[in-house]
């Protein structure tokens, strides 16, 4: 079944090679890959002008059980993504009564959980930014976006400054969800971009 899968990888592919290695009888091959069982699957890519001992960006996948093919597929795309798509950062505001803040970890229906599990899949760090990382100042060098998700609070004269900041000057990007109860209705930022 994982040498079907993979031979498909191939054929969607043409930059994609595949490689089966016998861990237990043909170990001289095993040479830079490292530590390796049957049962694993190792993805790499060599790294753009990388010189050391590890040229390669690589993740590894273990299929040791029947089940565990269930969601290979989704796993290989994932890593295939990981170690060949840049790393991004995005940051969740929290300091609003925002989905991804604590106030809502217990509330099931309420969760952003999926949302923030297919950003991982993208290749986004997901981070929240709040009152312990200093919010309202300014937004981290290192986002490439800034997502806020339901906010049930208006936010603050700085808050909205910041975050006009990080759009109009930085040109970075910005993902809303509005709740519907909150009070928070972004005319501020809309009123910039003369949008209703």
């Amino acid at each position: 079944d994982i040498e079907i899968i993979l031979d498909q990888l191939k054929s969607l592919n043409p930059l994609i090679s595949v490689k089966f290695i016998n861990a237990d009888v043909e170990t001289d091959l095993l040479g830079s890959i490292g530590q390796a069982s049957n049962g694993s699957i190792l993805i790499r890519t060599l790294k753009e002008g990388s010189v050391g001992r590890n040229p390669y960006a690589e993740q590894r996948i273990a299929v040791q059980e029947s089940n565990d093919l269930e969601d290979i597929e989704r796993k290989l795309i994932q890593c295939i993504l990981n170690i060949t798509t840049e790393e991004k950062t995005i940051y969740m505001t929290v300091a609003n009564g925002e989905r991804f803040s604590q106030g809502f970890q217990s509330i099931p229906n309420e969760q952003i959980g999926k949302f923030v599990s297919a950003l991982n899949f993208l290749n986004y760090k997901v981070h929240p930014i709040g009152f312990e990382q200093k919010w309202p100042s300014e937004i981290p060098n290192d986002a490439s976006a800034l997502a806020i998700i339901g906010p049930t609070v208006a936010f603050s004269k700085e808050a909205r400054e910041s975050i006009l900041n990080f759009v109009t000057k930085r040109n970075g990007s910005l993902f809303i969800s509005i709740d519907p109860v909150g009070t928070e209705n972004f005319d501020w930022l809309l009123e910039k971009g003369n949008l209703t």
